[in-house]
């Protein structure tokens, strides 16, 4: 087996063998192996010996695996018997970690050494299919991240990436701190390669950085090997050869620590190639005549071998001894002329071998070289067939042949010119046609390889598409599942708390604590849509729900939220409110309250000393033409911190979804969403989140939106229509019967409760086949229907009950629990006359009623809380001389006891002046108190 491919597999494996560890034990062990692989070996051995004297079998399995892993390390893989045996022994023993562990070996040797890819795709198949089955959730990661490999033989492709954010996930859940390293490290192989650019360079350079970061390297000396080394060659290719350097040194000495002579000899040869490009042959050379000690006892040579040689002939034409370095290109002239025949590697070693040829001044042997690459290529045949590689291929022959016929043309001339000729001028003439040759062969590479990467770029791109509008779906029907199962005991929640307020005789402490409920679950409701919208931010399909609202009530109840936080984490909240800001404003008010609660939980979230400060400030006011009355202005916010801070490299990549920053990591906490979810309701309303931060000075959030001013009276009007409480059925008409049809038991007694006080006649069922059965005797006038149900769902059942001459008559609601605006639709076309979205409020249904049969309410008139208009200078100056002097002297002296006496008094003046004033005061807006009072004084 070639060197190449043996560590690969190794590589492979040893990614296997971490996929199954489920017990500390057998960390422990691969630990030890990881430390001292012939040691672990000896004690693998004796350990069966003595299992197998004992009969216990569970003690056999540990073994034979500890055995098997130590061969890894060394470099001796086991063979097919010790594998069948070992998954034998595993499934005999209901062992799945185990069975799934050596499954996965028996795949990859199927394709490693047997080429059977068929065989190696159903052994995968059947891993996978147990680890779903059986929830073995590590096994299934490993699955992910082996399957990538498969993936990423043809470049970063949608399937590739959506693996290993599936392998991603799973280790994030079950904290695997490896898991997640081995995810990481992949994907910067995803991005890396010689053939990258160099920004993906770059970021397959920052992927390793972090993979390295997350684990100790003493412990996985194996993977901190390989991933030192990756990280390594992606710093020369990106010609950083100063940090390259110290981390193939370090790849190397690792190495040398576990005496693994193939991960020694490669190391010798990534080092070696550094130097060469550093322009220290000495030291170049020195490292490849170590490396070819051992990739001369390969046999057949491999990649490895050729590139060393090829490597170390280059070195020596460089330093002068022509002589060594023919002598080594020889070797493998001989070599390549007697193997097989292997396009890969001659496709690799001609091309070279002729620079290496050109450079010593043998042109003549440069020009053979690539005529044998061009008979091999021709040999093998085009792989893509397609238009363009044909053309291609055709006039690399005619412009080689060209050439060639000009070469015998030019020797034609120099026989019969040669006493004419001097010694120069035939040399000069034959090394342009070997250069010509060489460009012409290497164009030739070139094209068809391009045409090769076109193709593969565009199965990539449609793989992409589909796997994106695969995804879509998938998540639209997992929202709309988990909106039902989250709408439905909300419903029941908020609909039994509205009963308990609405109840008489209630304790005002019992009424608070309701009130709280009614509060949190709204809130929670309000939350749930926000998770929904995130699907439609993505389709592009949120939009703004503008309202009227308080704005100076929103950050009262966002300071109070958060003020206990700042007491329980010792810090300070500041809420600092221009006096400038309207009170009453007009936009997406849940939009505007989600983005401050995500960027205060955050700072909170990552900040240790100091506090946090919310500043809310406003622009001047635009008074809007055509429109009376109308105005606006732009809103101004930021949050600010005392956190550690953002290092610059990482404010590019905050506000993706699923990023976080180098805090965020640490923390632990949180899932990366908050920011991009910010960023797009902000853009959303017309703004843009901007980041400004100092590494262990804090972090600042900011941004400015439009937003209407409204008035008091439309805040006010909005209260008054919600506060309306329906108490009885207006007397003087018919009984009313209504079928309530609902698989929870807890919807239907919700709406029992809330209708029969009332006067209404209710009865249930608890599907559609019970609704219909009950329509039939009872002949209700309207059933509140829910949509999804067992036995026979709401559609069916509203089918049938529309289809005949009594069902027509019958008003039917539709209550559902989805958030998509298209389900409505398809509801009202099956029959159905109305649509109500759970959780929906008492006074919506009781207006749908009103609207469909045509019932009357008597209403109890609420006590609507009233809306304290904000102060204005008339009010001020209206008020004795005395009481705004005292006012004054008491803000400027910041004196709070002062301040509340001197709003008592003026209660006794203008209770609806003083209880503004005392609103302010309650936020501090001294400065805004202030300048009401010169501007009153003004105007007297």
């Amino acid at each position: 087996m070639a060197l190449l491919t043996r560590l690969l597999l190794a590589v492979l494996l040893l990614v296997t063998a971490r996929a199954a560890v489920a017990d500390e034990a057998l960390r422990e062990i691969l630990k030890a192996v990881d430390y001292s692989p012939a040691q672990a070996l000896r004690d693998g051995e004796e350990a069966l010996r003595r299992a197998q004297q004992s009969g216990d079998k569970a003690k056999q399995l540990h073994a034979m695996r500890l055995i098997t892993q130590a061969h890894q390390y060394i470099g001796t893989p086991e063979t097919w018997d010790e594998v069948n045996q070992g998954a034998a022994l595993a499934k005999e023993l209901g062992d799945l970690n185990g069975l799934c562990w050596y499954m996965e070996r028996q795949a990859w040797r199927w394709w490693f050494l047997e080429r059977d890819e068929n065989r190696m795709n159903k052994v995968f198949e059947e891993v996978e299919s147990m680890a779903k089955e059986h929830h073995l959730d590590s096994c299934l990661a490993w699955r992910y991240i082996n399957k990538s490999y498969g993936s990423y033989k043809v470049g970063r492709s949608a399937e590739h990436m959506g693996l290993l954010s599936k392998a991603h996930a799973l280790f994030e859940a079950q904290r695997d701190t490896f898991g997640i390293a081995t995810t990481l490290a992949q994907i910067g192989h995803a991005y890396g390669g010689p053939d990258a650019n160099q920004e993906d360079q770059a970021t397959a350079a920052d992927y390793y950085q972090r993979s390295l970061a997350l684990i100790d390297a003493s412990v996985y000396r194996s993977f901190a090997l390989e991933t030192s080394r990756a990280l390594g060659l992606t710093y020369h290719r990106r010609q950083d050869l100063r940090n390259a350097r110290p981390l193939l040194e370090k790849s190397l000495a690792i190495a040398l620590e576990m005496g693994v002579p193939a991960r020694v000899a490669v190391s010798q040869f990534n080092l070696g190639t550094l130097a060469k490009d550093a322009q220290r042959p000495e030291e170049a050379l020195g490292y490849f005549d170590q490396a070819l000690r051992f990739f001369e006892k390969i046999s057949p040579p491999d990649r490895y071998f050729v590139a060393t040689v090829l490597g170390r002939a280059e070195v020596l034409a460089r330093m002068g001894r022509r002589s060594e370095a023919l002598e080594a290109l020889s070797r493998l002239k001989a070599h390549f002329s007697q193997a097989e025949e292997n396009l890969v590697t001659e496709v690799f070693y001609y091309p070279r071998a002729a620079e290496v040829y050109a450079q010593l001044g043998e042109y003549d042997e440069a020009y053979r070289a690539m005529k044998v690459l061009r008979e091999r290529e021709r040999r093998h045949g085009e792989q893509a067939n397609t238009k363009l590689a044909d053309e291609l291929k055709v006039r690399f022959q005619v412009q080689l042949k060209e050439s060639e016929n000009e070469l015998l043309r030019a020797r034609q001339k120099e026989a019969e010119a040669q006493q004419k000729e001097s010694e120069a001028r035939r040399l000069t003439l034959v090394l342009a046609l070997a250069l010509a040759i060489l460009l012409l062969g290497s164009l030739a590479l070139y094209l068809r390889r391009r045409a090769a990467v076109a193709k593969v770029e565009a199965s990539h791109h449609k793989e992409l598409a589909e796997a994106s509008a695969a995804a879509n779906t998938a998540k639209s029907m997992f929202l709309a599942n988990m909106s039902h199962e989250l709408r439905s005991p909300l419903n029941a929640i908020l609909g039994f708390s509205r009963l308990l307020v609405n109840k008489p005789g209630l304790p005002a402490d019992v009424g608070e604590d309701l009130g709280i409920i009614m509060k949190s679950g709204e809130h929670l409701y309000s939350l749930i849509n926000q998770v929904l919208d995130l699907a439609k931010i993505e389709a592009g399909r949120t939009t703004l729900s503008e309202t009227s609202f308080d704005l100076y009530e929103l950050l009262d109840e966002l300071e109070d939220t958060f003020t206990l936080i700042a007491k329980e984490k010792g810090l300070q909240l500041i809420v600092d409110i221009n006096p400038e800001t309207p009170q009453y404003a007009r936009t997406d008010a849940v939009k505007l309250r989600q983005v401050l609660i995500n960027l205060l939980s955050n700072a909170f979230k990552f900040t240790k000393a100091g506090g946090v400060t919310l500043q809310i400030g406003a622009s001047r006011v635009i008074r809007l033409p055509g429109v009376k009355g109308a105005s606006s202005c732009t809103l101004m916010v930021s949050v600010s911190d005392t956190g550690p801070g953002i290092a610059e490299d990482e404010l590019r990549q905050l506000g993706q979804a699923f990023l976080q920053a180098q805090a965020g990591r640490q923390a632990k906490e949180g899932t990366g969403l908050g920011l991009a979810i910010s960023r797009n309701f902000v853009h959303l309303m017309g703004g843009e989140l901007q980041v400004t931060s100092e590494v262990g000075r804090g972090t600042t959030f900011r941004f400015d939106i439009p937003v209407g001013i409204a008035a008091a009276e439309e805040v006010s009007s909005a209260r008054h229509a919600s506060s309306r409480r329906v108490v009885a059925l207006a007397p003087g008409q018919p009984a009313y019967r209504v079928l309530v049809v609902d698989d929870r038991q807890e919807s239907r007694q919700l709406l029992n409760r809330l209708l029969s006080p009332l006067g209404f006649e209710v009865r249930e069922a608890g599907n559609g086949k019970e609704a219909i059965e009950v329509w039939e005797a009872w002949q209700p006038q309207l059933i509140c229907m829910d949509m999804r149900m067992p036995v026979m769902d709401g559609r069916e059942a509203t089918q049938r009950i529309k289809a005949t001459p009594q069902g027509k008559a019958t008003v039917i609601i539709a209550l559902t629990a989805s958030s998509f605006e298209e389900e409505r639709e398809q509801l009202l076309a099956v029959g159905c006359d109305e649509f109500l979205r759970k959780p929906f409020r008492d006074e919506v249904l009781f207006e749908v009623m009103q609207k469909h049969l045509g019932v009357k309410f008597l209403y109890e008139e609420a006590r609507a809380a009233a809306v304290t208009d904000a102060p204005d200078a008339a009010s001020m100056a209206a008020l004795p001389v005395e009481l705004r002097d005292d006012l004054s002297e008491a803000l400027t002296r910041l004196d709070d006891e002062a301040i509340e006496r001197t709003i008592d008094k003026i209660r006794h003046h203008d209770a609806g002046l003083a209880q503004a004033l005392a609103a302010l005061a309650k936020r501090f807006q001294y400065a805004r108190m202030l300048a009401l009072l010169q501007t009153s004084s003004e105007g007297r």
